[in-house]
C-alpha cells in the first residue's frame, strides 16, 4: 500500500489532517546529506502548526504515530520523502525548545515595558505607533524604542503600515497586549513590579544549591506562579495561537522557564535529566512543596516533563523536549540572560535613553563557554587540517575575548597529545577583569597551560594594547595564530572602516585569525525563520548595548529589501586577509528548505582568515 493510502485510510484525528498534508509534501536531500522540505510546506507548518511547548511535544507524538503507520507502506520514493519530512519538522520543533525560551522571556520584559509606558493600550486599542510621533506625543527616546518596535516586529508581533506600526491578527488573538495591561494595572501594590526586579536565575541557582533565601526573595519565586502575576490563569477571552506567533500565555511561560533551567544546570542538575528518567526527585526536599509544586507544573506545561498517574512516579518524566532543553538550552538562554540589567530598566531606557546602563561580560561567561565549545573544536580542527595541508607551523597560540579559555583548553590538550617538539606559547586577553580572574583562576587549577600570558584591560577593538604586552614579553606575534570566539561583534560603533581598521592591525602583525560570529540576519530572514534560529533575541539584546553584527557574507542587493551593513568578509579582505574557505565552517542553515533566491545563510560561522603575505608564502589562492 503506498504510504499515502496508508496513512489516510486511518482516518486521523482532526489535529492530524494538517501536518500530514505537510508530511506528504515533497522533500529533497541536500548536498551535505540532509534533508529538505520545500519553501511552501515549512512556510505553511510556520503559519498554521504552534510548535511551542505542549502544542511541540503533542505534534512530536502525532509524528511519531504516523510514521508508526508509515512503516508499514510500500517500499519508494514516496515513503522515503514521508519520513525525511517527519525528520525535518521534528528537528524544526526540537530546535524551537533552544531558540523561543530567551525571545519570550524578553518579550515579557519588552511588553511590560510598554505596559508601564501606555503603548500596550494605544496598540491593543487599534491605533497605530508613528515613529515620528514618539518623543513629542510620548516622550520616549526615538532611537530606545526602535529596537523593541523591530524586536516585536520580528516576533510577529507587529506589523508597519503606511508608516505606522499595528498589533498583528495573531498577536490580538493571543491578548498580547491586553493582558499584561490589565495585569500590571492591578499591581497597585508594586508587589508584582517588585517580584520582578530580582534577577531570578541567581536566586534559582542559589535555592537549588540549598541555601536559604531571604524572605522577600523567597517571596519573589513564589509570586511567579500565582494568578496575580499571569501564572496558570486564563483570561477571557482565551487567548489563541495560530502558527507560530506567541500568545500572552506562551510568554509567560519563557518568562519562567529559562531562569529555572539556568538554575538548574548552574547547580549541577541537569546532567541528570536525560529522556525517560524521573525529573529531580529531590525537588521537593530542596525547596519546599510550594516551589516544588510550581516548577514542576511549569515544566509538564512546556512540555520538557510528562505525568504518568499509572505509576508511582510523582515527580514526572523528563520528554525529549526536556532533554533537549536541559542540556542544550543554558547556553543561548544564558547569554540572553546576561542583559538583565538592561530590561528590568526598559522603561526608564525608553525615556531617556541607555547612557546610565553598562552590563558586565561576567555574568555569561559560562553561557559563553558552553555555546562556543562546538565552535572551538571546529576552529581547533580547521587548523590542524591547515597545518597538514599546506605544512604551516606555528608556536604561539593566542585566544582572545578569553573567558574561560575554552579555546585555549582544547588547543593545549591537542598539543600534549603530539609528539611535536616545537614549544608553544599561549597567551589569553580580555577587557573585562573578571574573565581574566576566572581564567587565571582556571590556570591555578592546572586546566590551563603553565607558560600562558594574560591581557587584561584588553579591548579587541584596540590591537594595540594586546600586541604592546606581546612585544614586552618578547613573545613574536608574526606567524601567530588567533582565535576569537563571538567578540568582534562586542566592538562598539563600530563602523565597516573602523573594523576594518582594527582587522589590519592584526594582519599587519602577521596574525593568523580564525574568529566565530553569529550572522548579521537581515529584518526579513528573522521573521521567515520564526523559531528556526535564536536570532531575533540575539540582535535585540546586542543591539540595546551598542554591539553590531554583521553578515557573513554580502547577501546582495536582489535579495534585500533594505541597505545591509558590510559583511565579516569585507572588512576582513578588505584588511588585507585571504578568507580560506576551505577551512571555514559554517553551521546549520537558517532555512529547513531551499529559498527561491538561493540564499540560505548560517547560523554562525567560523572565519578563517590568513596574512596577504603568509597566503603568498604557503601559495594558497582564493
Amino acid at each position: 500500500m503506498k504510504i499515502q493510502d496508508a496513512l489516510r485510510e486511518i482516518s486521523p484525528q482532526r489535529d492530524a489532517d494538517g501536518i500530514l498534508e505537510i508530511l506528504l509534501a515533497p522533500t529533497g536531500i541536500s548536498s551535505a546529506g540532509f534533508p529538505y522540505i520545500d519553501q511552501q510546506s515549512y512556510e505553511k507548518f510556520r503559519d498554521t502548526q504552534p510548535h511551542l511547548f505542549m502544542s511541540g511535544m503533542r505534534l512530536l507524538e502525532t509524528i511519531d504515530h504516523l510514521c508508526d503507520i508509515g512503516k508499514d507502506a510500500s517500499a519508494g520514493p514516496d515513503r522515503d520523502s514521508f519520513f525525511q519530512a517527519a525528520d525535518v519538522i521534528r528537528r524544526v520543533i526540537l530546535t524551537s525548545v533552544i531558540t523561543a525560551p530567551s525571545d519570550l522571556w524578553l518579550l515579557h520584559h519588552v511588553l511590560r515595558a510598554f505596559s508601564v509606558l501606555g503603548l500596550s493600550e494605544i496598540l491593543a486599542g487599534g491605533e497605530g505607533l508613528n515613529m515620528e510621533e514618539i518623543k513629542n506625543k510620548y516622550s520616549l527616546d526615538p532611537d530606545a524604542i526602535k529596537i523593541d518596535i523591530q524586536f516585536l516586529c520580528s516576533r510577529g508581533l507587529l506589523r508597519r503600515q503606511d508608516g505606522r506600526f499595528f498589533t498583528t491578527e495573531q498577536a490580538l488573538h493571543g491578548n498580547v497586549f491586553i493582558t499584561p495591561g490589565i495585569q500590571y494595572a492591578a499591581d497597585t501594590s508594586g508587589a508584582i513590579a517588585e517580584a520582578m526586579q530580582h534577577r531570578h536565575a541567581e536566586l534559582w541557582q542559589r535555592i537549588f544549591s540549598g541555601e536559604t533565601l531571604a524572605d522577600n526573595q523567597r517571596a519573589a519565586l513564589s509570586s511567579l506562579f500565582t494568578e496575580e502575576t499571569g501564572f496558570g490563569r486564563k483570561p477571557a477571552p482565551d487567548p489563541q495561537e495560530a502558527g507560530w506567533v506567541p500568545s500572552w500565555l506562551t510568554i509567560e511561560l519563557g518568562y519562567r522557564l529559562l531562569p529555572v533551567v539556568l538554575g538548574l544546570r548552574a547547580s549541577g542538575i541537569t546532567r541528570k535529566l536525560q529522556v525517560g528518567n524521573y525529573f529531580w526527585p529531590e525537588c521537593e526536599k530542596v525547596v519546599g512543596s510550594d516551589l516544588s509544586q510550581g516548577i514542576r507544573e511549569l515544566m509538564v506545561l512546556c512540555g520538557a516533563v510528562v505525568l504518568d498517574t499509572s505509576t508511582s512516579n510523582t515527580y514526572g518524566t523528563v520528554t525529549r523536549m526536556g532533554e533537549r532543553m536541559f542540556q542544550r538550552g543554558p547556553g543561548p538562554f544564558g547569554i540572553i540572560e546576561a542583559y538583565h540589567a538592561y530590561v528590568v530598566q526598559l522603561p526608564k531606557i525608553l525615556t531617556v535613553g541607555k547612557k546610565f546602563l553598562h552590563v558586565s561580560r561576567g555574568s555569561n561567561l559560562v553561557a559563553s563557554q558552553i555555546a562556543n565549545r562546538v565552535s572551538f573544536r571546529h576552529a581547533n580542527d580547521a587548523l590542524d587540517q591547515f597545518c597538514h595541508d599546506t605544512g604551516f607551523e606555528f608556536d604561539v597560540f593566542i585566544e582572545h575575548a578569553l573567558g574561560h579559555g575554552e579555546a585555549t583548553r582544547q588547543r593545549y590538550r591537542r598539543w600534549q597529545e603530539t609528539d611535536t617538539s616545537i614549544p608553544l606559547r599561549f597567551v589569553g586577553a580580555d577587557l573585562e577583569d573578571e574573565a581574566i580572574q576566572a581564567a587565571i583562576a582556571e590556570h591555578k587549577q592546572g586546566k590551563l597551560p603553565q607558560n600562558m600570558l594574560f591581557v587584561s584591560n584588553a579591548d579587541i577593538g584596540k590591537p594595540e594594547v594586546l600586541l604592546v604586552a606581546m612585544d614586552q614579553a618578547d613573545i613574536d606575534t608574526n606567524g601567530a595564530v588567533m582565535v576569537v570566539g563571538n567578540g568582534f561583534h562586542e566592538i562598539r560603533k563600530q563602523t565597516a572602516s573602523s573594523m576594518t581598521d582594527v582587522f589590519r592591525k592584526y594582519h599587519d602583525a602577521g596574525i593568523l585569525l580564525i574568529f566565530t560570529e553569529e550572522s548579521g540576519l537581515l529584518a526579513e530572514d528573522v521573521v521567515q525563520t520564526a523559531w528556526n534560529t535564536y536570532h531575533a533575541g540575539f540582535r535585540y539584546v546586542h543591539e540595546r548595548s551598542g554591539q553590531v553584527l554583521r553578515p557573513d557574507r554580502d547577501p546582495g542587493e536582489k535579495v534585500t529589501k533594505q541597505p545591509a551593513r558590510a559583511s565579516w568578509e569585507y572588512c576582513a579582505t578588505k584588511a588585507g586577509y585571504i578568507l580560506a574557505d576551505d577551512y571555514c565552517f559554517r553551521g546549520r542553515t537558517i532555512f529547513p528548505y531551499r529559498p527561491a533566491n538561493g540564499r540560505n545563510p548560517a547560523i554562525s560561522v567560523n572565519h578563517f582568515c590568513v596574512p596577504g603575505p603568509l597566503a603568498k608564502y604557503l601559495g594558497l589562492s582564493y
